[in-house]
């Protein structure tokens, strides 16, 4: 058994909700790239500095105890 014969469908075309399913794959992944950056530039810059971060986390960490 190869690869296309897995992932080809043999299924009545007439189910399927989409013509070209594909499509809303792409879309569906393109709005979640869309919403990763978003967060990206919102967060904090602790997020992408490694030493702030273990800093913040540490001082975090003894202000529970």
């Amino acid at each position: 058994m190869d690869d296309a014969s897995v992932l080809k469908s043999d299924s009545d075309e007439r189910f399927h909700p989409f013509s070209n399913p594909r499509w809303s794959t792409r879309v569906f992944a393109a709005d979640c790239v869309c919403k990763i950056i978003s967060q990206c530039e919102n967060a904090g810059s602790a997020h992408f500095d490694v030493t702030l971060a273990q800093e913040r986390k540490q001082r975090d960490s003894r202000g529970m105890c």
